[in-house]
């Protein structure tokens, strides 16, 4: 069968390796003509009912495509989505319409895997470049995940030749790591324009994704949800996506509004846990694939925390391992203990980065809490994974030493360099004090 097939479609062999059946009925003028297709390809089923006015080149159709794996069938397809889409049917039906200058899917529905979505499509080809128009309207919307690591090019030049303006609206956009997609943003919407090779995401506004529930699956505990985990905040910005340059690039804007956090955000070794932040960022990249974007990466990031958590130090137990073992021999053993592990509660959190070249470095960190103060400086280094972080911490006890941690190596496994200096000689003057 293979050799009956467009050059194009033999590229996905596994498409045709399955029993097929085709049945197609074709009755009436040539101006109206009924046509029917019903087609089995494995797994696979297409209907369509279709009317054909051959003299005017006009055709309409109602068309429906069920398969009980949607992953399976894009993959055998040729299209690699990964565990973007996750499991589950795939389920599209359509009202289409066609003339030489337009095509249109007025309604089209489409269920595929954990994607929901529906609404109107048309394609003018009028102009010098087709373009594209209408709204969707998911119920649920999975974000692709991209390896920021990846070497191999993006495939930026489908961008090129086209034209669009489609008013996205999302319930819900999912995305997070490969393989566990989390509720990200709610209410979302937007509007994506095509046009010249340039991509751009306009007039995002979105609630993040929060609530009592997914706080507890993120493994929230009590005095997290007190901080008022189960408020979302909002999300506002825009990004753009420029084909034609080259290299290609990227520019992206956001704002975030009293975000509630509820688990870990980061996975770093100083890692906020909890709290609600407000903040923005400018970010730009460029490069031809997400390797050479991370290795380009630049721009600022401010972020203003309140009523959190911060997990990788305890500024409490350093405090009391001062006060109440001065004079013990375990007191070297609680301060290593405090710098190593535990969090911190605090009441003010200021950070403030720039980017270089996938590199980002703070330039201003501040920590206010009960149990003292403490600010951080150094670098975090994306395309490597590594990061060098100095930690100069102020525990809230009279007269108390300034206490140094320095963090450094790969983001799994960095070493802990606590730094004593001042401690020791501050305990040597209590114990010389009468």
């Amino acid at each position: 069968m293979a050799a009956l097939l467009p050059a194009g479609w033999r590229a996905t062999p596994a498409l045709w390796r399955v029993p097929g059946k085709a049945e197609i009925r074709a009755d009436g003028p040539p101006d109206a003509l009924g046509v029917d297709l019903d087609l089995a390809l494995g797994d696979a089923g297409l209907q369509a009912r279709s009317k054909f006015d051959l003299p005017a080149r006009q055709w309409s159709a109602s068309i429906s495509l069920h398969h009980p794996a949607a992953a399976k069938l894009l993959r055998a397809g040729g299209f690699d989505v990964g565990d973007w889409i996750g499991d589950g049917p795939l389920a599209a039906e359509a009202q289409i319409s066609a003339t030489p200058a337009r095509l249109g899917a007025e309604p089209f529905a489409l269920t595929a895997g954990m994607l929901r979505a529906g609404g109107q499509l048309a394609l003018d080809r009028t102009g010098e470049q087709p373009r594209l128009s209408g709204r969707i309207r998911a119920e649920r919307l999975p974000l692709p995940v991209l390896d920021p690591h990846a070497p191999a090019p993006l495939p930026l030049a489908a961008l090129l030749g086209w034209q669009a303006d489609v008013q996205v609206e999302a319930a819900e956009v999912l995305g997070g790591m490969r393989g566990q997609p989390r509720p990200l943003l709610r209410e979302a919407a937007a509007t994506v324009t095509l046009a010249g090779g340039t991509l751009r995401l306009n007039g995002l506004a979105a609630k993040l994704a929060g609530g009592a529930n997914e706080a507890e699956d993120a493994g929230a505990s009590t005095a997290q949800d007190a901080t008022g985990a189960g408020a979302a905040g909002t999300l506002a910005g825009s990004a753009s996506l420029d084909a034609a340059s080259e290299p290609p690039a990227l520019a992206l804007h956001a704002t975030l509004a009293d975000a509630a956090i509820a688990g870990p955000l980061t996975g770093l070794p100083l890692d906020i846990t909890a709290g609600h932040a407000d903040g923005d960022l400018e970010l730009t990249a460029s490069g031809h694939s997400p390797a050479a974007m991370l290795a380009t990466f630049g721009g600022d990031i401010r972020i203003s925390l309140r009523d959190g958590e911060l997990a990788g130090f305890d500024l409490g137990a350093l405090g009391a391992a001062l006060t109440t073992a001065a004079a013990t021999p375990g007191m070297d053993q609680a301060l290593q203990s405090a710098l190593e592990s535990g969090s911190t509660g605090f009441e003010r959190l200021q950070i403030a980065a720039h980017a270089t070249r996938g590199s980002l470095a703070l330039t201003a960190a501040t920590l206010h809490a009960p149990s003292g103060t403490a600010e951080v400086s150094g670098s975090i280094d994306l395309p490597d994974a590594e990061l060098d972080l100095h930690a100069t911490l102020h525990p809230a006890v009279a007269n108390a030493p300034q206490i140094g941690l320095r963090l450094t190596g790969p983001f799994a496994a960095p070493r802990h360099l606590p730094e004593l200096a001042d401690v020791t000689r501050w305990r040597a003057q209590h114990a010389a004090a009468p």
